[in-house]
């Protein structure tokens, strides 16, 4: 007996704590149960929701980055609401504050942390919003030229007419006049030639714009320019302007390629007559 009396106090207060907690347990218990009905509820809506946003936006645009991004937000923030509402049922709205707090501040850390990850990620996103250039069209930004083969929420890849293949952050196109060669209906070919100082000039326009006449893919609605720049000691320097009716890079050096070819053959023969007569 002696023994059992030392023994039998706190096997009370045991047991006392153990009911406390069981009827404590056992009020909040529906609560608990709608807590995790909520989740499962908001677990499987996510699903949903995560399949849906993947069909409809994988319908309107092609880039697989953004749409896995834009599912995993709408998912992502419908599973959080979830979250938040059973702790809201457990009455853990001090819980609920702290995690709010948390998320804040552990998202300005992350904000500072991957500053130049986020800029590049939100320019990748308005690049594929604002479509200023699609995959295969040449464009010339930040120094290079070249034909877009790969466009992803990091960065975007650049063929350059040389063979090399250059990645260019997104922020720093986002942040940098672009030229899109390939969305514009024509591009205007301009180069200077020099004419002979001997030769008559009225008679090297007319053989100019003849050589020009014939140019492959040249915009016929547009007249042929041709201007007189100055007299210099080895030559008249001749401007000729003409359109061509596509605006690749490609096919841009052709064309200015080929008139200066043609237009070199045609002075060469101008000033045939000439050498002649001396």
């Amino acid at each position: 007996m002696p023994i059992e009396q030392p023994l039998q106090q706190p096997l009370q207060a045991v047991a006392g704590k153990l009911m406390s907690w069981a009827q404590g347990a056992l009020l909040i218990l529906p609560n608990v149960v709608v807590a995790i009905l909520v989740l499962l509820f908001c677990w499987m809506a996510a699903r949903v929701v995560n399949t849906l946003v993947h069909r409809v936006v994988s319908r309107f645009h092609p880039n697989r980055d953004v749409v896995r991004l834009l599912s995993f937000l709408a998912s992502g923030v419908l599973l959080a609401g979830g979250v938040f509402v059973a702790l809201g049922v457990l009455h853990l709205d001090k819980t609920v504050t702290s995690l709010l707090t948390g998320v804040g501040i552990l998202g300005l850390t992350l904000g500072f942390a991957l500053q130049d990850v986020a800029s590049n990620l939100m320019a990748g996103l308005l690049i594929e919003l604002n479509h200023p250039f699609r995959v295969h069209d040449v464009i010339e930004t930040n120094g290079f030229v070249g034909r877009v083969t790969r466009i992803t929420l990091r960065d975007t890849e650049i063929l350059q007419l040389d063979g090399q293949i250059v990645i260019v952050p997104n922020k720093e196109i986002f942040s940098k006049p672009v030229v899109n060669h390939s969305s514009a209906a024509g591009r205007r070919v301009d180069f200077e030639i020099k004419v002979p100082l001997d030769a008559d000039l009225e008679a090297a326009l007319h053989t100019a714009r003849d050589a020009v006449t014939s140019i492959e893919r040249r915009d016929r609605s547009k007249d042929i320019e041709l201007f007189f720049k100055s007299v210099e000691d080895t030559g008249i320097p001749l401007l000729v302007r003409f359109w061509i009716n596509s605006g690749d890079e490609v096919e841009y050096l052709r064309a200015r390629s080929s008139a200066i070819q043609r237009i070199k053959q045609a002075f060469a023969h101008l000033d045939q007559p000439q050498h002649a007569a001396m």
